[in-house]
């Protein structure tokens, strides 16, 4: 898509393009927090976050039970990280949550321990990625949003 823009702009609209710089939303997110994410380093690759999650689910067995059991499939880590992601980039705070809905979310006691497990995996992949000094790719987002 890049060369696309490139070429339209370019060639077609006659557009001096030296130093120009066509930037996905990350991207630009990495360009513009770059200095204001201090000694954090950015990994992005998806296993080293779901080896994250799944030494929480190891190192926490209540939360290994309800996601999975001893047994868990491999694939677990990978869509609870999506399910994380999902929460941390729509900006969710897990003791808004709780404090504002208490057990008024989610009536049914199964479902509720569900999600009270995955708030506590998200508690726990932040805290955890926090002692690592290590920014995942939603804190350079809301970083760059501030």
């Amino acid at each position: 898509m890049v060369e696309r823009l490139e070429r339209l702009a370019a060639v077609e609209k006659n557009l001096p393009l030296l130093g120009f710089h066509f930037h996905t939303f990350h991207s630009l997110a990495l360009a513009v927090t770059e200095d204001a994410r201090g000694e954090d380093r950015l990994i992005s690759d998806p296993v080293f976050h779901d080896r994250v999650v799944d030494s929480l689910l190891t190192k926490h067995p209540a939360l290994g039970r309800l996601f999975g059991g001893e047994a868990r499939p491999r694939a677990l880590a990978g869509a609870l990280r999506s399910s994380l992601r999902d929460l941390i980039d729509a900006g969710v705070s897990v003791a808004d949550i709780e404090g504002v809905f208490g057990e008024e979310l989610v009536k049914q006691p199964e479902e509720r321990a569900r999600l009270q497990a995955l708030l506590d995996l998200c508690r726990g992949y932040e805290s955890r990625l926090a002692q690592l000094r290590i920014a995942s790719p939603s804190a350079v987002t809301r970083l760059a949003a501030e």
